[in-house]
């Protein structure tokens, strides 16, 4: 407490004030006042047994009061002093709310400020509703509305027929784009096939932009009216938040797939190398002692499968996710189902490695297996 000592002009004795110290706002709880759902102001304070959410509640249903008088005038919200403090009457006989002392030292000001404050909430949030909700005010949203839904059409109607002029284009140039996929002379993908596949493709596109426009049309319609604009809100952040949160994890992972790149390349072209020397070994234009020639592709298959494995090993702390219990966990999961289903696999690849570096036989030999 701070002491102020004052001087009384009539009389010689000194006056000493305490006066009371601002309550800190944050540590009582306060309730809301939100009559048409937005909040006007908070209630801290109780008034005898009448705590502060019962306030809260009452001065709200007061003030939906007062919106649906017909005859509302501003003019007719008036303050008068109480027993309790200041009273925000209307028409000079119905209490809308009282404003103690405590509740102006709660957030450092006079209770007749702060009633003043909050009856020109309560006046300015009175008219907002009532002219946002006349018959005029309704029609104008309606043709909004109207108009919004005429504008969707067209946008429905434009999408409609671009996606059908691409469909003709597409299966009109089929000649052209669609050769499909031939290996050899077998043909994996044929061209009609291929063309099929592509079709199926642009129409599930035409579905997704289409159900993406009526998303996205909702909120703009669901915001003309004060009711449903709150449901215009959380349509727009079910859409929007994931996208957010998407394109920041994207941006957070562009320096480890950067690395991650960087590393690809790096093995990449010491493959490369590393085939160039083996393709001259098998050649016979490089030659190591105790070292044949045909020892060289199978010798470059099992370093270009070591190397991959040593790739993947430093790339996998770079993936996302990679440090998630899940994540390690199927991975092991994948690991052991790998073992466990390529142990005949592994066995034949051993045999075939001695046989390769034991030489019991080369090209050119008869050989007999069995009978």
């Amino acid at each position: 407490f701070s002491q102020t000592k004052k001087s009384d002009a009539n009389s010689d004795r000194t006056i000493t004030e305490i006066p009371v110290s601002h309550q800190n706002v944050s540590s009582l709880k306060g309730f809301p006042v939100t009559p048409f759902r937005d909040t006007l102001f908070f209630v801290y304070n109780k008034i005898g047994s009448f705590n502060a959410e019962n306030r809260a509640n009452a001065i709200t249903s007061r003030i939906v009061l007062l919106y649906e008088d017909p005859f509302f005038k501003k003019d007719s919200l008036k303050l008068s002093k109480s027993d309790f403090g200041v009273d925000i009457v209307y028409n000079s006989d119905f209490v809308v709310m009282s404003v103690t002392d405590l509740d102006g030292k709660t957030i450092g000001s006079s209770n007749f400020d702060l009633a003043q404050k909050n009856l020109a909430i309560i006046q300015k949030t009175v008219l907002f509703q009532k002219e946002n909700n006349d018959v005029e005010s309704w029609l104008k949203r309606i043709g909004l509305v109207l108009l919004l839904i005429s504008l969707i059409v067209v946008i429905v109607f434009a999408i409609n027929k671009l996606f059908r002029w691409l469909r003709f284009f597409l299966i009109k140039r089929q000649e052209r784009y669609f050769s499909g996929l031939k290996i050899k002379e077998s043909y994996v993908f044929s061209p009609e096939r291929h063309l099929e596949f592509v079709l199926k493709i642009v129409s599930l596109a035409r579905i997704v932009v289409l159900i993406f426009t009526f998303y996205i049309s909702l909120p703009a319609i669901f915001s003309v009216f004060p009711e449903t604009e709150a449901y215009a809100t959380t349509l727009l952040k079910w859409i929007f938040s994931p996208a957010k949160t998407a394109l920041m994890g994207f941006l957070d992972f562009l320096p480890n797939l950067i690395s991650i790149l960087v590393i690809v390349t790096l093995f990449r072209y010491l493959l490369k190398a590393i085939k160039f020397f083996v393709d001259e070994i098998q050649k016979g234009q490089i030659k190591i002692e105790g070292f044949y020639s045909d020892w060289a592709k199978p010798t470059f298959n099992i370093i270009k499968v070591l190397i991959y494995a040593f790739m993947i090993i430093i790339i996998f702390p770079y993936l996302p996710g990679s440090n998630s219990p899940i994540f390690q966990g199927v991975s092991v999961f994948v690991g052991v189902l790998f073992s466990l289903g390529s142990s005949n696999a592994i066995a034949n690849m051993i045999a075939g490695l001695v046989i390769t570096y034991m030489r019991p036989f080369k090209i050119g030999d008869f050989i007999k297996i069995g009978d």
